[in-house]
Order: structure tokens, then C-alpha cells, then sequence
């Protein structure tokens, strides 16, 4: 897989790379955390298609726009539909029933907090989608916060992917370790938030 993404980056540039993370929100077996690397460590090249800021902005494009899909297929379906829906057709994207209803549990306690803080977790940031737009969130509200948690994940991905340059190679370690600390961070941070929430309605 990883031959395929780089000849795409490499043939189609910036549009090549925002089809990717389009994909990879869409489609999580395509995974942003060897696309984006992989654009920061071509950036970095003599023969260079790309530049850092433009693969940034066009993985944040990609990522943005699939994320706006799925807010409007939770809005269009609802949950119950959804539900009926994963039931058919899950297997095909890997989202099941059960998936459904931990993102919209994750939605109904952590709210707006929640669709920021998930855009740099694995699996979630596609999920998180789905409530917020089924929930009733308005789009601009959801763009406020997609967008900023988004491009963080994406800049820090890129930049381990430049950082690296000739040790790209390391990168699939790298990134699971950092996927890790990130996952942790972040719990971390909303476990406070929620805490600090409780604490000042009670």
C-alpha cells in the first residue's frame, strides 16, 4: 500500500494527497499516519513536487471535506437509520453498530470538545462525524472545531515525516509510539475537562 500512496502523491501532487486523506477519513484501512509522514518526508526532497505548507493545507482539505460527508450522511440518516445501515452494509467500511453508538455516547457527554480532541485519535475522528451531524450540530459550528483538530493531527504527522528524512523508514514506529501518547493526551484532557465540568454544576 505504501508503493501505491507514494506513486499517487508523486503523480497527482496536492490532489493526489488530498484524494488520499479524503480516503483515509472515509476509509480508515488508509491510514493518515503513513500518508501525511510521507508527504513531509517528500517535501523535504531536492526534486521536490510539493513544499510542507501546501501538503498541509491539502491533507487538511482532504481530511475536512470527508469529515463534512459523513456530518451530512448523520444529519440526512439519524441514528436508527444508521443503525439499520451499518447492519447491512458495515462490513464494507468497517463501521459497525456498535461503533455507531460509542460515537454517539462520545457526542452526548463531551460535545463540542469531543468533535476537536477526536480529530487527532485513530478510528474516532471518522466516528465523531456521524453524531455531530445526526445530533444537530450546525455546520459552521462543526467547521470551528473540525478544522483547527484536524490540522493539528496533520501538521504534527508531516512534520514527523520531514523530522525523520533519510530515517523515513522509522516512521511506522515513530508514529505508533506518538499515536499513543497522543490517544493518552488527550483522555487525559477531556477526563479533566469533564471533571472540572461536573465539579462546577455541582
Amino acid at each position: 500500500m505504501l508503493d501505491w500512496i507514494e506513486e499517487l502523491i508523486r503523480d497527482m501532487g496536492y490532489i493526489g494527497l488530498a484524494f488520499l486523506m479524503f480516503l483515509d477519513t472515509i476509509f480508515p484501512p488508509i491510514p493518515s499516519e503513513t500518508i501525511m509522514p510521507l508527504a513531509g518526508f517528500l517535501s523535504m526532497q531536492e526534486a521536490q513536487s510539493m513544499n510542507f505548507v501546501g501538503a498541509v493545507i491539502a491533507g487538511t482539505f482532504g481530511s475536512v471535506l470527508a469529515a463534512v460527508v459523513l456530518y451530512y450522511l448523520g444529519r440526512v440518516l439519524g441514528i436508527e437509520r444508521l443503525k439499520r445501515w451499518s447492519r447491512r452494509y458495515g462490513k464494507w467500511i468497517l463501521l459497525d453498530e456498535d461503533e455507531i453508538e460509542r460515537g454517539f455516547e462520545w457526542f452526548d457527554r463531551n460535545g463540542k470538545a469531543a468533535v476537536f480532541f477526536t480529530r487527532m485519535i485513530p478510528g474516532l475522528r471518522s466516528l465523531i462525524s456521524i453524531p455531530a451531524g445526526a445530533n444537530g450540530m450546525s455546520l459552521g459550528v462543526y467547521l470551528l472545531y473540525t478544522i483547527p483538530g484536524t490540522g493539528l493531527w496533520v501538521i504534527a504527522l508531516a512534520f514527523v515525516g520531514r523530522a525523520l528524512s533519510e530515517n523515513y523508514d522509522n516512521v511506522t514506529n515513530v508514529i505508533r509510539w506518538a499515536t499513543y501518547a497522543t490517544v493518552l493526551i488527550v483522555i487525559a484532557i477531556i477526563g479533566f475537562w469533564v471533571l472540572k465540568r461536573k465539579r462546577s454544576q455541582g
